[in-house]
């Protein structure tokens, strides 16, 4: 049998930290030096960046969800898990960490962490003042059929630097100098990398609600490449 841990939301960490519950898949190679909150120097050294995966089951559907996280710091001795509900966003995530009770008009999606792309909702709920889901390792027959099952994301591929300088820039670009919301175009708030941009246009031609009138498939290239044509000009 697995031990069962819970998955904790911690706006405090700036990395994914994960404790013995979990089932690792790849070791990355990669160490990390951790301070703690009172002295600047390492308090912890050489700790290992691992991938993971966890399990959770859904207490209300009873389906097992598989929660891949990449890229994130193996303590053994600790019995829980740690995301910061940044990291969860950069992932992908819908994250709504405000407790029900807090809410002025709560909904069946507060308090919850949502999946657009599987379409999975998970609960979140409370130890002591802290959100969180419950999670625990795979068994070896979850390992060995682990495609049968739903997986999302719990952090974003690729190594994570917490102290970007982009993650500031970006925020504080929203705001003009009075401290107030800046006027954008559609344009400007697109995603601007080539890949986005095409999966932009997938999801818009993908959609019930916009009317697709049949295209040949040279004028749908053209199109393609008129939008792409000045993002491949930058690279």
């Amino acid at each position: 049998a697995t031990s069962s841990g819970f998955t904790e939301l911690d706006s405090h960490a700036n990395i994914g930290v994960v404790g013995k519950d979990v089932t690792v898949y790849e070791d990355t190679g990669r160490t990390v030096d951790v301070s703690n909150f009172m002295d600047s120097s390492p308090s912890v050294c050489g700790k290992k960046i691992v991938n993971a995966i966890m399990a959770h089951d859904d207490p209300y559907s009873g389906e097992t969800i598989m929660c891949i996280a990449p890229g994130v710091m193996q303590v053994d001795e600790m019995n829980h898990n740690l995301l910061p509900p940044f990291l969860l966003r950069e992932a992908g995530l819908d994250v709504r960490d405000v407790p029900m009770q807090h809410c002025h008009e709560p909904t069946a999606e507060n308090h919850s962490i949502f999946d657009s792309t599987t379409q999975t909702r998970i609960r979140l709920s409370l130890r002591g003042v802290f959100s969180g889901f419950q999670t625990r390792a795979l068994t070896k027959e979850e390992i060995d059929n682990v495609s049968n099952y739903r997986c999302i994301w719990l952090t974003p591929e690729g190594e994570w630097d917490p102290n970007d300088a982009s993650f500031a820039e970006k925020e504080r670009a929203y705001l003009d100098e009075d401290g107030d919301m800046k006027m954008y175009s559609p344009c400007e708030l697109r995603n601007s990398t080539a890949s986005d941009i095409l999966a932009d246009i997938s999801q818009v031609c993908a959609s019930d609600h916009v009317y697709q009138p049949c295209v040949p498939v040279d004028d749908y290239e053209l199109f393609v490449s008129n939008v792409l044509a000045p993002e491949w000009e930058k690279t």
